[in-house]
């Protein structure tokens, strides 16, 4: 699991909506199969569950997806990965 938040001021993000944009960004060979999102206090939580060998890969997978959603997603400009 890990968390976005605002790095600032931002409009407001829904935690369906960084579901769908984070999907976007998710390359068949991420082996990424499920993606679930909750808003808290600080921002989102999100979980990623992949096919992936052991956590170690899977952790990478999910933050370089994350990277990519929040580099090239205007809606999550100002987000940053905790």
């Amino acid at each position: 699991m890990f968390n976005l938040t605002p790095a600032g001021p931002v409009g407001p993000v829904s935690a369906g909506a960084v579901v769908d944009l984070l999907w976007l960004h998710v390359a068949a060979p991420d082996g990424i199969k499920h993606i679930h999102a909750r808003s808290g206090p600080a921002g989102v939580d999100v979980v990623m569950f992949t096919v992936a060998s052991d956590q170690g890969i899977a952790d990478v997978i999910a933050r370089t997806v994350c990277r990519r959603a929040l580099s090239s997603t205007p809606a999550l400009r100002g987000w940053r990965l905790l």
